[in-house]
């Protein structure tokens, strides 16, 4: 009987299997899967385990979306991006390097509406995050883009 890893790295296609000697598409995988069972998850460990491994998760998460974007893998790329955007990475939370990652990520996806709305609940913080990525959404927010999306707010 085939591993669950072995029918992945069947079904894969040569980006996905060579991508960090395979390990990214499966981490990928995994990361999808936990956010499927997070419910699961919170009802078997304690607050404080919880919290770690949920860190843990979203640290591997956005090191693997900056790799996707480094190597232009935007399938991959929107993968990853859908589970660090989901709802249950809250703002207040999260490490601001996280931040940085789903604004270029979402820029590159061309996916505007939920990347400026992200951009407008960040600036609101910008006092918290490190100089450069403090610059990064400022960037983001001097676009003519995001004013016309505002303006239709």
């Amino acid at each position: 009987m085939m591993s669950e890893f072995e029918a992945i790295e069947k079904i894969g296609d040569e980006s996905e299997k060579y991508a960090y000697g395979g390990r990214a598409f499966k981490l990928s995988i995994i990361a999808a899967r936990m956010a499927e069972n997070w419910r699961l998850i919170t009802q078997r460990y304690s607050a404080r385990q919880i919290d770690e491994l949920r860190k843990i998760i979203i640290k591997s998460a956005t090191n693997l979306a900056d790799y996707f974007l480094k190597i232009g893998d935007k399938k991959q790329l929107a993968f990853i991006y859908e589970f660090l955007n989901d709802d249950a990475v809250s703002i207040e939370k999260d490490e601001p390097f996280l931040y940085e990652t789903l604004v270029r990520a979402g820029l590159e996806l061309q996916d505007y509406d939920s990347t400026y709305a992200l951009v407008s609940v960040i600036d609101k913080k910008s006092e918290f995050l490190p100089q450069e990525m403090a610059k990064s959404i400022a960037d983001v927010i001097k676009s003519e883009g995001y004013r016309a999306w505002l303006a239709k707010q």
